[in-house]
């Protein structure tokens, strides 16, 4: 039988939310390295921190994109799965009848490129599955609402 609440395997994260990531993290620092690397000139110590500001330049766009092609989230028939990591992969699974509750959120800038995050709380922890868009996100929404009331999609509860 065909699952009307099936997600796509392996969705990972937009490539958007790296944009914003990337400059929720470069835009407030660039300040603060552009006086570094003014005031390198004037000795060893910024000097070291210009370097440091430099290789945090180089690094950051690189951690992001491993970030983003490590991250993948399904809804399956009776549980959430989120893999994630950067050096080390972790895999959490989430009862579906273990949900309490949900949320979303976004910044401003997220808001602005039609992103939501959502937070999925249970008894067991919190699964946050960053970066989706506004449509997705409130089709995640409802279906895992749904399914930890117990609605399968068949027109009845479970149970």
């Amino acid at each position: 039988m065909e699952d009307r609440f099936a997600m796509p395997e392996g969705r990972g994260i937009s490539r958007l939310l790296l944009l914003c990531r990337l400059l929720h993290l470069v835009l407030p620092t660039a300040p603060l390295c552009a006086v570094t690397l003014l005031l390198a000139k004037d000795g060893l110590p910024f000097g070291i921190a210009a370097g440091l500001w430099g290789l945090w330049f180089i690094l950051l766009p690189l951690y992001l994109a491993i970030w983003r092609k490590g991250f993948r989230f399904r809804l399956g028939t009776n549980f959430l799965w989120v893999q994630s990591g950067v050096l080390f992969r972790r895999d959490r699974r989430m009862p579906l009848e273990s949900i309490q509750y949900l949320s979303t959120f976004a910044t401003p800038l997220e808001r602005l490129l039609g992103l939501r995050d959502l937070v999925v709380h249970a008894a067991g922890g919190v699964i946050w599955i960053p970066g989706l868009p506004e449509g997705e996100g409130e089709l995640l929404y409802r279906q895992l609402s749904l399914r930890a009331a117990g609605y399968t999609g068949e027109g009845e509860r479970d149970g």
